[in-house]
């Protein structure tokens, strides 16, 4: 990762050195391997994964994520994640969720 820009916290946008199928693999097997997300759509032609995240004690409560791949205007790769509450708006915790997101991906990618 080489630069975070600034936001609100529920979208929030990553920049990074390295190849986009890279980053968009990092992002799939983010969603893949942890507990309560849920892969909705994936559109590698478009640069767009869609996901679902459940949260609560019984998971009912859930956050829509989307996070969007695409290279800048210098080719370097660009991640924007976004995330938005379907029962409870609660922007704190998208903004959490967000944050957590984007630093899981920062220690995938550089690893």
């Amino acid at each position: 990762m080489i630069e975070p820009s600034s936001g609100a916290g529920a979208g929030l946008t990553r920049v990074y050195l390295i190849s986009f199928a890279s980053v968009w693999d990092a992002v799939l097997d983010h969603i893949a391997s942890k507990r309560r997300w849920e892969l909705v759509q994936a559109d590698e032609e478009v640069g767009e994964i869609w996901a679902t995240r459940a949260t609560g004690l019984r998971g009912k409560n859930k956050n829509d994520v989307r996070v969007r791949v695409s290279l800048d205007h210098n080719g370097l790769t660009q991640v924007t994640a976004t995330a938005t509450a379907t029962m409870k708006p609660r922007p704190e915790h998208s903004a959490r969720l967000v944050k957590a997101f984007l630093a899981n991906l920062d220690r995938r990618v550089s690893a």
